[in-house]
C-alpha cells in the first residue's frame, strides 16, 4: 500500500479503504507479472490508477451519494422530536382529561350536598335583614308612643337616651314608671298597655339579632320564691334571652327578696348584660304621695326594712336610677 493510500485510509470514511486497498493490490499483481525492466512503469501506471481511483472517490465523497445517509439521520432526529413532542402535548391531553372526569363529578356531588342548606341560609339572612330593629326604627316607634299616649318629649327622649345607652355599653339600667292608683278615672288596662309597648320596642332594640323577642314579666303581688337565690335564677335566664324585665308593684317587693335586684340593676357587673329594667311603682302606697328621687328612696327603704344599712344605700342607688312619672296620664 502506497504512502498516499495510508493517508487517504485514515482521513477518509470506511466506504472508501476496500477502494484503496484493491487499487494497491491490483498494482502489485501487474507489478509482478511484468518484466524487471518494465517495473518502473507499471509502477507509475499503477499509483496514477490508484490515484485516479481516489480522487474518483473524493469526488463521490463531496456528492450527495455520501451526504444522504447524514441528512437522513437528520430527518430521522427531527422525527424523534416530533414525536416526543406529539407525546408530551397527548400527555398533557390526558392529564387535563383525566382533572376534568374526577372534578365534574365532585362539583356535582357538592351541589347535591348543599341543594337544600343553601336556600335556607339565603331565606335566614333575607328573614333576619328584614326582622333587624335599629336605632332609627326604635327611635320613630318611642316617638309614636309618646304622641299616642302624650308623653311629654323630655320623656321619650329621657326613654330613648337610656335604651340607646344599654345597648352601646352592653351593661343594665332601671326603669321606675310611677302612677297613682288612686287617681280618679285612673285606667290600669290602658297603663299595663303603655308599659307592655315600651317594654316590646325596648326588647326588640336591645336583642335585635333575634326574630322573636318577648320580654320577661313578674308581678310581685302573686310572686312566689323562697329567697334571694331563686329570684336571681328563676329569670335570669328568660332575662337573658328577652332583654326587658318587667317587675310590676315595685313597692310590694318583699324585703326578704329586694337584695336580688342588688344584682339584677349593677351597671359595673349586670346579672344579664344589655338588659333593661322596668318597675312600675303606685305611689298610693307611698306617704305623701311624692314623685321625686328622694320620695321614693324613702318609700322603699321603709318597705325593705330588713335590709341592713350597709346594703340599702347601694341597693337603692342601682334600683332608683331613672324616673319615669306618668301619674298624670292615666
Amino acid at each position: 500500500m502506497s504512502v498516499y493510500s495510508k493517508m487517504l485510509s485514515k482521513s477518509l470514511p470506511e466506504i472508501f479503504h476496500s477502494h484503496l486497498y484493491c487499487s494497491d493490490e491490483t498494482q502489485t499483481g501487474e507489478s509482478e507479472s511484468q518484466n524487471l525492466t518494465d517495473h518502473s512503469q507499471y509502477q507509475s501506471f499503477g499509483s496514477n490508477q490508484c490515484l485516479s481511483n481516489n480522487n474518483r472517490h473524493l469526488r463521490e465523497y463531496n456528492n450527495d451519494e455520501v451526504e444522504l445517509p447524514t441528512r437522513s439521520v437528520i430527518y430521522e432526529y427531527q422525527n424523534e422530536s416530533n414525536c416526543f413532542r406529539d407525546a408530551q402535548i397527548n400527555l398533557s391531553n390526558y392529564i387535563g382529561k383525566i382533572c376534568a372526569i374526577l372534578i365534574i363529578p365532585i362539583m356535582g356531588i357538592l351541589a347535591y350536598c348543599l341543594r337544600d342548606s343553601l336556600p335556607v341560609m339565603q331565606d335566614t339572612n333575607v328573614s333576619t335583614s328584614a326582622h333587624i330593629y335599629d336605632r332609627l326604627k326604635f327611635y320613630n316607634d318611642m316617638t309614636d308612643i309618646g304622641k299616642t299616649y302624650k308623653l311629654n318629649q323630655d320623656t321619650i327622649l329621657e326613654l330613648q337616651v337610656g335604651i340607646y345607652s344599654i345597648s352601646e355599653k352592653q351593661d343594665t339600667d332601671s326603669f321606675i314608671f310611677l302612677y297613682n292608683s288612686e287617681k280618679q278615672n285612673f285606667n290600669s288596662n290602658a297603663f299595663n298597655e303603655f308599659i307592655n309597648q315600651i317594654a316590646s320596642i325596648s326588647a326588640r332594640y336591645l336583642r335585635n339579632e333575634s326574630v322573636s323577642v318577648r320580654h320577661t314579666v313578674i308581678d310581685t303581688v302573686s310572686l312566689k320564691v323562697k329567697d334571694t337565690d331563686e329570684l336571681i335564677h328563676k329569670y335570669s335566664d328568660d332575662i337573658t334571652r328577652g332583654g326587658v324585665m318587667v317587675m310590676r308593684k315595685l313597692e310590694m317587693l318583699p324585703s326578704s327578696l329586694a337584695m336580688a335586684l342588688h344584682y339584677y340593676c349593677d351597671v359595673y357587673n349586670p346579672l344579664v348584660k344589655k338588659s333593661a329594667i322596668f318597675f312600675t311603682m303606685d305611689i298610693a302606697n307611698c306617704p305623701g304621695k311624692m314623685s321625686t328621687h328622694s320620695d321614693i328612696e324613702k318609700c322603699l327603704k321603709r318597705k325593705w326594712s330588713t335590709v341592713s344599712n350597709e346594703f340599702i344605700g347601694p341597693l337603692l342607688a342601682r334600683v332608683v336610677s331613672v324616673v319615669v312619672d306618668v301619674t298624670y296620664l292615666f
